[in-house]
């Protein structure tokens, strides 16, 4: 594939791509042909064409700044998407932008960096898809959907802080007949990791039955966080490995955010102050 060089006076001013380009350290940023036909989308518009440029600088730089460039996919797909999607190729860039988003969630990124591009990459495809021109971007969603199943197992924890955006998106993906079966098996893949991780790490009803909590009214502790019993947490998941898209997106199949946000609002139900600390503990 062709590649072409980007003009060093084009690159982000604060930048650890910049900075590697000074002195001794000067590296040249080649970025590939095929990505640099996301100009063509936004000829005339500066203020949308230099935060491209720049984007595309520190990506495809041997030194490049994951921080900066997920500061920079926020821009381009949450800020100025619209000036994209103007294109009678809006398919194409879409294609693109999500192949370099894809590229980069796989690479070797921090817990807290992973959620941060999985909310600019699922809010846009969401605001994509419900969009006026929604049904022209089926393939590269469908891409979204398989690259995603693969990542969610190695990043399990950005995947679940992010799952509320998931369903948001699944539920426009139902609209779609060629999305529908790709994002709700990765729904479904998301809603049984969360399942999973509150049996094996918040077991609270089966804990304060238990010799090792010390709490003062061990019923009302129990009680309150009777959502979170093992059984019923494995009923969730059993219904979940059945459900149709439909029923994944019903009040009772809740994600593993909801149930965590319901118990901790109920620890401030909890009538012993002392009850309330063992419990966080």
């Amino acid at each position: 594939m062709e590649s072409a060089r980007l003009p060093l006076d084009r690159l982000p001013l604060d930048s650890d791509a910049l900075r590697a380009n000074l002195d001794k350290t000067a590296q040249p940023v080649v970025v590939p042909e095929r990505y640099l036909a996301l100009f063509d989308a936004v000829d005339g518009y500066y203020g949308v064409r230099q935060p491209l440029a720049d984007t595309l600088s520190e990506y495809f730089h041997v030194y490049r700044n994951v921080d900066l460039l997920i500061d920079g996919f926020q821009t381009l797909l949450l800020r100025n998407w619209s000036y994209f999607e103007r294109s009678e190729r809006r398919t194409e860039w879409f294609t693109l932008l999500s192949e370099l988003v894809l590229d980069l969630l796989g690479a070797q990124l921090t817990p807290q960096q992973t959620s941060l591009l999985l909310r600019q990459l699922l809010t846009w495809c969401t605001a994509a898809l419900a969009g006026r021109h929604g049904g022209e971007y089926d393939q590269p969603l469908l891409t979204v959907a398989e690259r995603l199943t693969r990542l969610l197992p190695r990043q399990p924890l950005a995947f679940l802080e992010r799952d509320t955006l998931l369903r948001g998106l699944l539920e426009q993906a139902t609209k779609r007949p060629g999305l529908e079966t790709a994002f709700a098996e990765l729904y479904r893949s998301l809603l049984l990791t969360g399942y999973e991780r509150l049996c094996e790490r918040l077991p609270v009803p089966q804990w304060a039955a238990s010799p090792e909590a010390e709490l003062t009214d061990r019923t009302a502790v129990a009680d309150s966080f009777s959502d979170l019993a093992p059984q019923r947490v494995r009923d969730l998941a059993a219904r979940a490995r059945q459900a149709g898209p439909a029923e994944l997106l019903s009040s009772g199949l809740p994600t593993f955010s909801a149930l965590l946000d319901e118990a901790i609002d109920r620890i401030y139900r909890i009538e012993a102050i002392e009850d309330r600390f063992a419990v966080c503990l």
